[in-house]
């Protein structure tokens, strides 16, 4: 009945130690996704500032303008890895031994990396919903040469 019990705890061990394994490629994989869409969205929040500070101080329209307006349009969407984290769900959490990786992972794919895709959708209702609407609303667009976003009054 021992080695049963010694042979099983050493497969749960091989398993778990393989679960480990993909969760660190999976958390490698997240977080140049994090820093990707920090940047990306850093970047549409200072562009956002500069456009309706144009709108607000009725700026002419200038290259920094153009260049804001193709910032906000960029698409960068947050893809989470998370096979690993699929397969502990499906098995049960606790097919981790360690308590703090356990709760920290739950706590990490079931709060922190949704707040990320809820904080992304708010960001695009904001370019969707205001600033694409002030831009139709003053602005005619023409595509241009190099393919970028060219505006005209």
């Amino acid at each position: 009945m021992s080695i049963n019990n010694w042979n099983e705890e050493k497969k749960s061990s091989k398993l778990e130690i393989k679960i480990l394994k993909e969760l660190n490629n999976d958390l490698k994989t997240n977080l140049a996704e994090v820093n990707e869409t920090f940047n990306t969205t850093n970047n549409r929040q200072l562009s956002t500032v500069l456009i309706f500070d144009y709108f607000k101080n009725k700026y002419p329209v200038d290259d920094s303008l153009k260049q804001a307006f193709e910032i906000i349009n960029m698409d960068g969407l947050f893809n989470v890895g998370n096979t690993a984290y699929k397969f502990i769900e499906n098995q049960g959490v606790n097919i981790l031994n360690n308590d703090s990786i356990r709760i920290r992972t739950t706590e990490m794919y079931d709060r922190l990396l949704k707040n990320i895709h809820t904080h992304e959708a708010k960001n695009w209702e904001i370019v969707n919903e205001e600033l694409l609407q002030l831009m139709n609303q003053h602005f005619v667009s023409s595509p241009t040469i190099d393919s970028s976003i060219s505006f005209s009054v």
